[in-house]
């Protein structure tokens, strides 16, 4: 049975627990064939920084030509219509605490 390619929204990207929801997806990716991932933050900086982590994770497993990595701090862009989203959203920041 032919799987559907997922589009992914992961919101709260630039959560430091966002490479590991990462690898967990590419090594579940025989189960959980996504396409396209797109990293949601409100904090444009953390975003910038798990953008690139997240590429390089990619690039390392081969998969950076498989699947479409982009980001937005944009709460406007149209990341409502996608099929998956995996939240990481906390009230207030480690250093916060």
């Amino acid at each position: 049975m032919k799987k559907e390619h997922l589009q992914v929204v992961i919101a709260g990207g630039g959560s430091t627990y966002t490479p590991g929801i990462v690898q967990a997806m590419i090594s579940s990716r025989e189960q959980f064939p996504f396409s396209s991932l797109i990293l949601y933050d409100i904090d444009e900086s953390r975003n910038d920084d798990m953008f690139e982590i997240i590429n390089y994770m990619l690039k390392k497993e081969k998969l950076a030509d498989k699947v479409k990595l982009s980001q937005t701090s944009d709460p406007k862009k149209r990341i409502y219509w996608r099929r998956f989203y995996l939240l990481t959203i906390t009230s207030w920041r480690y250093e916060d605490a």
